[in-house]
């Protein structure tokens, strides 16, 4: 997934990246992925300025009465030149789903003014080991087979 269009500003301190502020109202374009099917492939978001250091909702928008939102529980950010980078970990909502547990990495240019963002749900612990006693089920069951 990703979005793009949010007009946003770097916080950069003591050539630290701590934080984004967001201009209003903001836009998001060129939506692609899982969101697409939701938020359409375009809209209006109400972003929240953000300091990394303190927890909290990173985006939330509308369209069609699909609602989705961001809430972060960590982030970081780094700069390398005119390339700002962050990475945000939390929880995704959405109409009609449970909650879920997702990544967002945002990367901003200030040389050419363009920005992106992307996200990728990350597996739960409980799904994995779900899928580890399956294989091990799997493994007993073959042995008993065998013998």
């Amino acid at each position: 997934m990703s979005l793009t269009g949010f007009g946003q500003t770097d916080v950069i301190s003591g050539g630290i990246f701590t934080g984004i502020n967001f201009g209003s109202p903001n836009f998001y374009g060129s939506t692609t992925g899982d969101l697409v099917t939701l938020l359409g492939a375009g809209g209006i978001a109400t972003m929240t300025n953000v300091v990394f250091s303190t927890p909290g909702t990173l985006f939330s928008a509308t369209n069609g009465g699909n609602t989705v939102s961001f809430s972060f529980l960590t982030a970081s950010g780094s700069v390398s030149g005119s390339v700002t980078t962050a990475n945000f970990t939390g929880t995704l909502t959405a109409t009609g789903f449970d909650p879920t547990p997702y990544a967002f990495v945002y990367s901003g240019n200030s040389a050419t003014g363009t920005s992106s963002w992307s996200a990728s749900s990350v597996p739960v612990p409980g799904s994995l080991a779900l899928l580890g006693l399956g294989l091990v089920g799997l493994g007993a069951v073959r042995r008993r087979v065998a013998a």
